[in-house]
């Protein structure tokens, strides 16, 4: 399994169970995510606790100003309007 950057994609083929271990150790050392299609159109994302932690502050400063409250109720109607279609 090879892969240049802890932003990737991978297909689930090319992880296997030895290789699983690395894979979570380097998400986690270089604070990344990896995408790993499961199937097409499917896939799990393995994501680092500190890029986790990022993303979550991210969230929370937008959510506390008025474009942050803006964005989120597009984003929810947007999926809304997914689900129902």
């Amino acid at each position: 399994m090879t892969w240049q950057s802890p932003f990737t994609s991978l297909d689930i083929s090319s992880v296997r169970d030895e290789s699983l271990a690395g894979l979570l150790r380097r998400v986690a050392s270089e604070h990344g995510r990896v995408e790993i299609d499961t199937a097409p159109g499917e896939a799990c994302v393995v994501l680092s606790k500190a890029e986790l932690e990022s993303l979550e502050n991210a969230l929370a400063v937008l959510s506390d100003s008025e474009h942050g409250r803006r964005l989120h109720e597009t984003v929810m109607q947007a999926a809304i309007l997914a689900r129902s279609a």
